[in-house]
């Protein structure tokens, strides 16, 4: 691909495929199949997203005392105005020790496709 080129098509598929970086560590890709306007096809390959949760920031510190990632602040909020942190994990597969942990619930964005929200923590 040409750096800089622009061109004007459609997004019809999206998917993601877990690729060892140079590192040797397991990062997602982002694929995004589409059909430009003169009727050639595209892949763009993503590898700036992970998979992330939004929880309210009164609940941070409860989840990392579970022992989950420390939550980054964002400028977010529920639809209830609470602010809330996001909370990202390596790969897609590591969502459900992740959700499944400490009877809690967190609003999720699985790639490739964003979500925004979160539901609050359960005092379970």
């Amino acid at each position: 691909m040409i750096e800089g080129m622009k061109a004007q098509g459609f997004v019809l598929q999206a998917t993601y495929q877990i690729v060892s970086n140079s590192n040797r560590r397991r990062v997602p890709v982002v694929h995004l199949h589409g059909r430009l306007e003169d009727g050639g096809t595209f892949l763009v390959r993503d590898f700036r997203q992970r998979p992330h949760f939004y929880v309210r920031a009164a609940d941070a510190g409860r989840v990392v005392k579970l022992g989950h990632p420390e939550p980054y602040s964002t400028n977010k909020q529920t639809f209830d105005g609470a602010p809330v942190c996001r909370l990202e994990v390596e790969t897609p597969p590591d969502v459900p020790s992740v959700r499944g942990g400490g009877g809690f619930l967190m609003e999720d964005s699985p790639l490739p496709v964003a979500t925004v929200g979160a539901a609050p923590i359960d005092p379970a």
